[in-house]
């Protein structure tokens, strides 16, 4: 971010900045309030899903308010500020992303395929893998949608002869073209 967009900072809520770049526009002042409150709803209800958003960088950059103090009140300026940025939030695309959780797996040489194939059955990655005489050592990432059931799965596939367990959350990551229409069709 260059000097000139750092200095017109209005507000930052959960990661997502709202900026003035508007100059010379009369009654700015008097509407700030009402304007950040527009874009926190927004932010708070997200277009998608009415989960928050996330990574946001709103910029006003030009505006006009109506000279008379009533038609520039809060029944006014917030459902214009909520419109215009939901608008655009849709047309840059927004995409949903899902919670990444570390699974550690320890297996017997012969049952690393079976492990990694079950992983992979769930969308999940495979970070690295060790090898210690006849067992394995496999870090994977699972999208923690995913993980209900999925140690069951992979001791079976190990037939009982390993420890699988997860970790903590490492991360996001966007979900897949096809999971997510399917998704927000659930969730609408």
């Amino acid at each position: 971010m260059d000097e000139a967009e750092a200095n017109c900072i209005w507000d930052i809520k959960n990661r997502n900045m709202f900026l003035n770049m508007a100059s010379d526009v009369k009654f700015m002042d008097e509407s700030k309030m009402m304007l950040l409150d527009g874009f926190e709803e927004i932010v708070k209800e997200g277009p998608l899903a009415s989960v928050e958003a996330c990574g946001l960088k709103v910029k006003l950059v030009d505006a006009k308010l109506h000279e008379d103090l009533i038609h520039r009140g809060p029944a006014q300026v917030m459902p214009a500020v909520k419109k215009a940025i939901n608008d655009a939030i849709m047309l840059a695309k927004p995409c949903l992303l899902e919670p990444i959780q570390k699974v550690f797996i320890s297996t017997p040489k012969d049952c690393v395929d079976k492990c990694i194939q079950k992983i992979e059955d769930v969308h999940g990655t495979i970070v690295r893998e060790e090898f210690f005489g006849d067992f394995c050592k496999i870090e994977t990432e699972v999208p923690a949608s995913e993980m209900f059931g999925i140690l069951e799965d992979i001791n079976s596939a190990g037939e009982s002869r390993l420890g699988a367990y997860p970790d903590k959350i490492v991360g996001f990551r966007r979900v897949p073209g096809d999971l997510e229409e399917i998704i927000l069709k659930e969730i609408r």
